[in-house]
């Protein structure tokens, strides 16, 4: 059993790998453009980009038009790229809490994205 995990786990770091590198590359070429756009005509945030490329490469395995290129790895790609715009967002949110409690008098209130101070009075 345990050569099957040990096969098991050198594939899942070889495609990984893969992935990764395609994704390092393409970002060389690009620049950080999935991650960081340059915001020209869409203003929407990262993560609902990457979502609107997603369904474009679904849309594309959906109809079976390739175009040439490897719509399955591009997939992937975007799912990791997502999957690291929320872990920075998140990050992000965190470290804007810890500092706004840090740099405001009175415990910080969370509520839709959006940091208020609260005191003992209502809400502003």
């Amino acid at each position: 059993m345990a050569d099957s995990n040990e096969t098991f786990a050198a594939d899942v770091d070889r495609v990984l790998k893969e992935i990764g590198d395609m994704l390092k590359a393409k970002n060389a070429a690009y620049g950080n453009s999935a991650l960081d756009p340059v915001r020209i005509f869409s203003k929407a945030e990262t993560v609902e980009q990457l979502n609107v490329r997603i369904d474009d490469k679904l849309s594309r395995i959906q109809r079976g038009h390739a175009a040439g290129e490897d719509v399955e790895d591009d997939l992937t790609g975007y799912l990791l790229l997502k999957r690291i715009a929320r872990d920075r967002a998140s990050a992000d949110a965190s470290g804007a809490i810890l500092s706004a409690s840090v740099t405001h008098e009175g415990p910080i209130k969370v509520a839709s994205n959006q940091f208020e101070r609260v005191t003992n009075r209502a809400v502003r």
